[in-house]
């Protein structure tokens, strides 16, 4: 695992072999759960998202409590999943990260999401376990002058969303009423693990 900052973003990027990803307590240190949930998904489940094409969990760094200085105390929150198109070369990026040679150009075409247990499909009603785009969850951009900046923080994520090509239904190809960015399985098809 290692601080990064990428696109004036602040986070900690986790690589595949990393140690925090040897035992399921390493990866959950905060008390705040995913998505508010009461269980977070799996352990294996986030391991197999560490190991995807396209896919890497990170933390990022939240500015939620103000002082009475005015400064903002830093929370971290549970993993989000980093989410790249198929055809990035993850392996070569893991390299770039290790050896401080990545630039925001890597992560320009990423997005964060979160994994929900139901993405529904408004028109068919098929049921599909996936990650999704919050965008409400405005990414904490770090400046030299305010240290945080929510307006560049809202920018960036709008731009992410304008660009990515979410996914629709695999059912009956509408689109979702949410930011899909992946979907895992048919709901049907398989049982939680979480």
């Amino acid at each position: 695992m290692k601080w990064i900052k990428a696109e004036g973003v602040n986070f900690k990027y986790i690589f595949p072999n990393d140690d925090i990803m040897k035992e399921e307590g390493g990866l959950f240190k905060t008390n705040i759960t995913l998505l508010g949930e009461k269980s977070n998904p799996s352990f294996d489940f986030y391991k197999t998202l560490q190991s995807g094409v396209n896919t890497r969990l990170a933390i990022f760094k939240n500015y939620r409590l103000k002082t009475l200085r005015g400064d903002y105390i830093p929370l971290y929150d549970t993993p989000y999943c980093i989410i790249w198109p198929d055809d990035v070369n993850l392996t070569e990026l893991d390299k770039k990260v290790a050896n401080d040679c990545f630039s925001d150009e890597d992560f320009s075409r990423s997005i964060r999401a979160r994994m929900v247990k139901i993405v529904l499909c408004r028109n068919c009603r098929s049921k599909y376990m996936g990650l999704v785009v919050d965008s409400s969850e405005v990414y904490t951009v770090e400046t030299e002058k305010t240290n945080f900046d929510y307006r560049l923080g809202s920018e960036l994520l709008d731009n992410k969303i304008k660009n990515y090509k979410f996914k629709k239904c695999p059912n009956c190809n509408s689109p979702f009423t949410i930011y899909v960015a992946k979907i895992f399985y048919e709901c049907e098809d398989k049982k939680f693990t979480w």
